[in-house]
């Protein structure tokens, strides 16, 4: 069986690459962490999740509302162009907000966003939203 979570991070992963036309990389973060590096190219966008939090529902049967949260993390060599992050940041935001990828209970929403960090020419920045999940202990 599969993890909810990889169904989930690959469901935005193929939404936003549904999308891009253009020079730009979308994928999972590698599961080496020595591996993310500069993007090649003109640049990339990683997905992958970051943390939950829990809120149960009911007690007969069990149920809990989970909020999952997933990082969108954007490395472009240009900022305010046309091609520039501060397009694609607005373009994610509208690609992903109410989005429903498999398994969830409802679409995405945005949570947070903003600059991490500019390196050799690469300007990083973040996104994260919240994906909400219900499941029924014991099924």
């Amino acid at each position: 069986m599969a993890s909810l979570l990889i169904i989930i991070e690959n469901a935005i992963i193929a939404r936003l690459k549904q999308y891009i036309l253009s020079r730009i990389r979308v994928a999972g973060y590698p599961d080496n962490p020595d591996k993310i590096g500069l993007p090649l190219g003109y640049g990339q966008i990683l997905v992958g999740y970051k943390s939950s939090t829990f809120k149960p529902t009911s007690f007969s049967p069990p149920g809990i509302q989970q909020s999952m949260e997933f990082d969108v993390q954007l490395q472009l060599k240009e900022l305010r162009t046309h091609q520039g992050i501060y397009g694609f940041l607005d373009f994610c935001r509208a690609v992903l907000t109410g989005f429903i990828p498999p398994g969830a209970t409802g679409g995405m929403m945005p949570n947070s966003e903003g600059f991490i960090d500019s390196v050799d020419g690469i300007w990083f920045y973040n996104q994260t939203y919240i994906v909400p999940v219900m499941f029924v202990t014991g099924k």
